[in-house]
């Protein structure tokens, strides 16, 4: 699984048109799924997501340059702590 992020071509019309998927990511290898943005207190962007790159899914974090570039720095939350988890 590869996620995909798509720009609207004018943001306060959701109902409007879209530009072409963007593919996040385009360097992780790992499957990785349920991605969504979450902004700092300070401004920063960071990207949450669920992946594998350590076995079961694992949740893991990055920060972006911006709501559509991921920075290839992943950084590793938390995984399975129990094994109906897995």
């Amino acid at each position: 699984h590869k996620m995909y992020v798509m720009k609207a071509d004018d943001p306060t019309n959701p109902m409007g048109t879209w530009g072409e998927p963007i593919r996040m990511m385009q360097d992780y290898p790992h499957r990785a799924i349920d991605g969504t943005v979450m902004q700092h207190g300070n401004g920063q962007l960071y990207f949450v997501f669920a992946g594998e790159e350590r076995g079961p899914l694992s949740l893991f974090i990055a920060e972006m340059d911006d709501p559509v570039n991921v920075r290839r720095s992943v950084l590793y939350l938390r995984g399975p702590q129990q094994p109906w988890e897995g």
